[in-house]
């Protein structure tokens, strides 16, 4: 395992395309990562974190694009991607396929958990060759690692990746990261319907339905 800043993203990023995991700061927590189509590596992170197989990773997307490539998008999720992504809200999208369903079955086979990072996470799926999945640093079932949560800092997820005796290839220092909350999650797996908070953290309430009311009433 190897610490390295965000100037060295390029590494990080090799190492995923090779079936590694990586750690990569955000402003809420240090995540874990790796590609999404790979589904051993998909499989170390659920088994390191000792995490529920039917509790889907987020599926981090390089843009709108790639959305519109893989799901049905409708007027709800259309509005939200626009105003709120890149950022801290994940949405419920579903597959325009099953076939696609099951490429990246650990983020959702029928419905997938869809975000679209900023700042270094966000870098970093740019670079990757496919979209990544992720998860928190830490142990699943817990306030986390050493009942502290998920990690913010390096020394948190050095202590992480001990504990859980996860291999890891890379560990993007980001210092850190201030936030420490989850989030925001809006369910739009009905493309025709309205969409709904199911889980309020980084964006408030207040700015998804802000988004949505001149959407819904255009």
């Amino acid at each position: 395992m190897q610490i390295v800043d965000r100037t060295q993203l390029s590494l990080a990023a090799a190492a995923l395309n090779r079936g590694e995991l990586v750690v990569v700061p955000t402003r809420r927590w240090y995540m874990v990562c790796c590609r999404a189509d790979d589904a051993s590596a998909c499989e170390a992170i659920f088994a390191a974190k000792r995490r529920p197989l039917d509790k889907r990773l987020l599926l981090a997307l390089k843009s709108r694009e790639a959305a519109h490539r893989l799901f049905h998008i409708g007027r709800d999720a259309e509005a939200l991607m626009m105003s709120l992504w890149p950022g801290d809200l994940a949405l419920l999208l579903t597959w325009r396929s099953a076939s696609l369903g099951k490429t990246y079955a650990a983020t959702g086979a029928e419905v997938a958990l869809v975000g679209s990072p900023d700042e270094v996470f966000g870098e970093l799926t740019m670079h990757a060759e496919a979209p990544l999945a992720a998860t928190s640093a830490n142990l699943s079932g817990s306030e986390a690692t050493f009942g502290i949560g998920p990690a913010i800092s390096v020394p948190e997820v050095l202590a992480f990746v001990t504990e859980s005796a996860m291999e890891v290839g890379y560990v993007i220092d980001g210092g850190i990261c201030p936030q420490f909350v989850h989030m925001t999650i809006a369910d739009c797996s009905d493309p025709l319907g309205d969409a709904s908070i199911v889980r309020e953290g980084a964006v408030h309430r207040r700015v998804v339905e802000s988004v949505l009311q001149p959407a819904r009433s255009g």
